[in-house]
């Protein structure tokens, strides 16, 4: 995540607490004093209302080091400590905006929490969200997961305004955490009460994994009804395939009659998102999941004349009139969706095109910059052009891509070093993802598959299968989907390298004592390989 971005979402969230006192702080500001002992001297402030005022004004006229400057006299000040517990609370959020805009972010993070030190009873939603983006900005996970949760439950009505992409940085983050999986539950469990549910279809689907997740949670414990109330909010098969694979969570599965026939819990989802498509006919982001749902279920052609018809709306569309309301969020994706599919029915040429205009749409945007030229990368090193894979993510650093997105970057970087034979750089890259392999399991695949590490990668699957928390992904990512149409050379060889690897004897030995292997008519997710 962008530092820029960090900052801009901690201090909205800052600005959003002010209204808790700076108006009524304003009344009396020039009256107000506070009364010393006739024997004590006279204090240099005798208005902090005033100063505080003051330190706003400038605030709001963008002087953030004046601002921070009366703001750091108003809390050195002996009146400031008797002051009113609000006038303290909201000096320390302005303090807190005014660090973080001249990149003193220990300093805006300390002054957000010492706001809420003084002031528990105003930790609204606003506060949390400060504190979450402030937690995040300096790299205190456990912060920020208890901030999420916080926020999530205080107000869960406001809640809803919560990005989806600060959501997942902190649920990344959760995997790391020595904790036993405690934080990552509570946000799922806050999630789930909260009701969390983001307008865009696209981004609403990609929760269901937490649902699945609070599933194997409660079956962990015995509580098989309880995790079943789960079960209604999963349409994604994917994620039935995940808990149908796991020998721990198959029978809870199953014991529901909607999820012992693997062809109807497909036909289920492509029914719902046919529905959605319907409903919200201004959403190209309902279209681009019926469009994934039909190209992953095997009808590539079906899912480009459903890619074609959304953007020939948007072409034909007149000027000011758009002919969907989400195409700064989501035409990006309906591009990327089409260039998969016409790969899957091998017009390769097309498909790139399709991947640059989907970069291009990004750029223009400035949304999403980094996956769409990681995406285009991928494909670029699958069609064995490896120089220009490295020129489409060339630009990518810690500063414009997230953690996440850097493990993607190095995939592609080992890959194509891979292909122009420079093994070295090729094995860099591919340790840099071994430093962390659950954070991005798919490009630690890929990259050893490119290196032809066949062994390295049985080490990462076994050790994955035998990790609780990582199991049932693992075995997802090993069943017997359909094969994917019209693969260029290089991926039939990765193809086969794969298959390789999951006929070991050691590794097969493994899949069966943990899961089931099961055939699938659906091709393997988007976030697989090969």
């Amino acid at each position: 995540m962008k530092t820029i971005r960090k900052f801009a979402a901690f201090a909205a969230a800052c600005l959003a607490i002010t209204g808790l006192g700076i108006t009524s702080l304003h009344a009396d500001a020039t009256t107000r004093t506070f009364q010393m002992p006739s024997s004590s001297p006279a204090p240099a402030l005798r208005d902090p209302a005033g100063k505080l005022l003051t330190a706003w004004e400038k605030l709001n006229d963008g002087d953030h080091k004046g601002a921070e400057i009366e703001l750091l006299a108003l809390v050195a000040s002996p009146e400031f400590k008797r002051a009113q517990v609000r006038l303290r609370f909201t000096a320390y959020v302005g303090l807190s905006i005014c660090q973080s805009a001249s990149g003193d972010s220990q300093g805006a993070y300390g002054s957000i929490l010492r706001a809420g030190a003084v002031a528990p009873g105003l930790r609204n939603v606003e506060y949390w969200k400060a504190l979450l983006a402030a937690a995040i900005t300096t790299n205190r996970q456990y912060v920020a997961a208890d901030a999420l949760s916080a926020a999530l439950l205080v107000d869960p009505v406001k809640a809803q305004a919560i990005d989806i992409d600060i959501i997942w940085t902190v649920m990344d983050s959760t995997r790391e955490m020595n904790d036993g999986g405690y934080h990552r539950h509570m946000v799922q469990q806050a999630l789930w009460q909260a009701g969390y549910s983001p307008d865009d279809e696209a981004k609403r689907t990609g929760l269901q994994s937490f649902w699945a997740e609070l599933f194997e949670y409660d079956v962990d414990r015995g509580e098989n009804d309880q995790a079943r109330s789960y079960l209604k909010a999963i349409t994604d098969p994917y994620q039935i395939v995940r808990l149908r694979a796991d020998k721990r969570y198959r029978q809870a599965l199953l014991d529901d009659s909607r999820y012992t026939d693997k062809d109807a819990v497909t036909q289920r989802y492509l029914d719902y998102v046919r529905a959605q498509a319907t409903a919200q006919p201004r959403r190209i982001a309902a279209m681009h999941m019926l469009a994934e749902a039909l190209r992953n279920s095997g009808q590539a052609a079906e899912s480009l004349a459903v890619s074609d018809a959304a953007l020939a709306k948007v072409n034909s569309a007149p000027a000011g009139q758009p002919a969907f309301d989400d195409l700064v969020d989501n035409l990006r994706w309906m591009l990327d969706t089409r260039a998969k599919a016409l790969s899957r029915l091998g017009r390769w040429d097309d498909a790139l095109y399709a991947a640059q205009a989907a970069r291009d749409e990004a750029e223009r945007q400035k949304k999403d910059t980094a996956s769409q030229a990681i995406n285009l990368g991928e494909m670029l090193y699958r069609l064995e052009r490896p120089q220009e894979a490295l020129r489409a993510v060339r630009d990518m650093n810690e500063n414009t891509a997230s953690p996440y997105g850097m493990s993607e970057v190095a995939q592609v970087k080992a890959c194509a070093y891979a292909q122009l034979g420079d093994k070295a750089k090729a094995r860099a890259a591919t340790d840099s993802l071994l430093e962390n392999p659950n954070l991005d399991p798919e490009s630690v695949r890929a990259a050893l598959l490119c290196m032809d590490d066949k062994d390295g990668l049985a080490k990462i699957i076994l050790g994955r299968l035998e990790d609780p928390l990582t199991r049932n992904y693992e075995l997802a990512s090993n069943q017997g989907y359909a094969p994917r149409p019209n693969l260029t050379p290089f991926l039939a060889t990765m193809a086969r390298r794969l298959d390789d690897v999951l006929h070991r004897p050691d590794v097969s030995a493994a899949l069966a004592r943990y899961g089931v292997v099961e055939s699938y008519a659906i091709t393997a997710p988007d976030d697989g390989v090969w």
